[in-house]
């Protein structure tokens, strides 16, 4: 009897090894897979299903992560080598003309210096802002699932220092812990746009509200100052239309890559120039 139960124990030990041998080597695989997200090694087929549940949802998850980070890393490689190509020319011919300004020998020397120093630096400004439109365009690809909350304060960190210069800040009320479907960079910059235009044109509290509105999620923001012109307030996502002395181009490119993922961006009241960001929940739950 005794070398019965033996035998048994010894066989249901073999039985439990071989079942977890699956498991273990896809785990492993992982593993090793997770330094190397981002360089191209990590987008090799994902491991062969296990059969249990939560380990497939994990490596499913791994692989759509390194594909991702794969192709976000190419794209700003490209990106700096077209930046470092497309810059060197205007950059160039700018130092050539502010050396010349430096020698000018009379007023009027330097004045048509000046001049062609200036039609250099617009130009620079338009490879900059075509770049900025093109990395734009290349991170809506893929659409990421964003905690609001994250990006939220992220965005106040990032402004924090301009806040507490004008003595200024930002409330932020509604509903939290939503997520949204969107690309990280392209609600970032909707958000660092806004918040730009009422640290210059605004005044007092900015105020972030969240509205989540069945399967669609509402960003409402405005701040305490006169608002919006009613002459440029049906012009104001057009580009070179400004309220002050900027570009008139950032609420353009805004609303352009909002659109472009399938959100929106719409001015809803001219007074305290509110504006309301609206995008959709993502189609699944996001792991936890």
């Amino acid at each position: 009897v005794l070398a019965g139960l033996r035998l048994t124990t010894l066989f249901n030990a073999r039985r439990v090894h071989e079942a977890l041998d699956g498991p273990e080597a896809t785990i492993d695989a992982l593993a090793r897979r997770i330094p190397g997200m981002g360089t191209g090694e990590s987008t090799r087929a994902r491991p062969e299903p296990t059969g249990i549940a939560e380990i497939d949802d994990l490596a499913d998850a791994v692989q759509r992560r390194a594909v991702h980070l794969t192709r976000m890393v190419t794209s700003q490689r490209r990106l700096a080598g077209d930046a470092a190509h497309q810059l060197r020319t205007p950059l160039s011919a700018l130092t050539i003309r502010l050396d010349e300004l430096a020698l000018a020998e009379s007023a009027e020397e330097a004045r048509e210096v000046a001049e062609e120093a200036h039609t250099q630096v617009e130009r620079l400004t338009a490879v900059v802002e075509e770049m900025l439109e093109t990395a734009a365009n290349s991170a809506l690809a893929t659409m990421d699932i964003l905690s609001l909350d994250e990006v939220i304060a992220a965005q106040q960190r990032e402004w924090q220092p301009l806040f507490s210069e004008q003595r200024r800040g930002m409330r932020v009320t509604g509903t939290f812990g939503l997520h949204v479907a969107c690309p990280q960079g392209v609600l970032s910059q909707v958000l660092s746009t806004l918040i730009e235009n009422s640290l210059t044109y605004g005044e007092g509290i900015i105020t972030l509200h969240i509205e989540h509105n069945g399967p669609s999620v509402q960003l409402v923001m405005s701040d305490e100052g006169p608002g919006i012109k009613p002459e440029i307030a049906d012009l104001i996502f057009e580009r070179d239309v400004t309220a002050g002395g900027g570009t008139g181009r950032g609420l353009a490119l805004a609303r352009q890559i909002i659109t472009a993922v399938g959100g929106r961006l719409e001015l809803l009241d001219e007074r305290h120039a509110t504006f309301g960001v609206f995008l959709s929940e993502p189609a699944e739950s996001p792991t936890r």
